[in-house]
């Protein structure tokens, strides 16, 4: 994939993000940018990199259950990201910043915006299985909001270059 995308911009200093996760690609960014009067040097390349893919199969015990929890939200969380997701939030607390079911939905907060390529949002998961893309190389665990399932394993590893294939259980704590 090749592409090249030119805008005019007026003159000061911009943080650019380039987001293709839903393309499987890592997030790019690049603060303190500055646009200046000389083109050259305004001129910014940014490299897309592929990210790695997990397969991922959730079922719950005995293996038979093949449902979601209802009223859950999950995400597949590397270790490094555990401090930029938190919640659930009762409404209207200021701290959320998403809502998953609206208002009477789950609440969380979300700091690192490629979380949201991480939300496990698919029925998929809970029966054939379905596919993260996009991912960087670490150690990922499962997150359930609000916290009262247990996975297992509780831990993965996703470290390329072929898709790491997975598959979990759970259970209520």
């Amino acid at each position: 994939m090749q592409g090249c995308l030119e805008t005019e911009l007026p003159l000061g200093t911009y943080d650019v993000k380039v987001n293709l996760l839903a393309a499987g690609y890592r997030p790019v960014s690049r603060d303190g940018i500055a646009v200046t009067w000389d083109l050259a040097s305004s001129t910014l390349v940014l490299e897309a990199v592929r990210g790695l893919e997990a397969r991922i199969r959730i079922h719950g015990e005995p293996a038979k259950d093949s449902n979601p929890p209802k009223n859950h939200v999950f995400f597949a969380v590397e270790q490094g990201q555990i401090g930029s997701i938190s919640g659930p939030y009762p409404y209207p607390d200021p701290r959320a910043n998403c809502s998953y079911g609206g208002d009477q939905g789950i609440r969380l907060r979300i700091d690192d915006e490629s979380l949201m390529n991480q939300h496990l949002d698919k029925s998929e998961f809970w029966a054939d299985g379905a596919t993260l893309t996009g991912l960087t190389p670490g150690r990922y665990v499962l997150m359930s909001f609000p916290d009262d399932i247990v996975f297992t394993p509780p831990e993965f590893d996703v470290v390329g270059p072929e898709r790491t294939e997975l598959e979990f259980s759970w259970q209520p704590k």
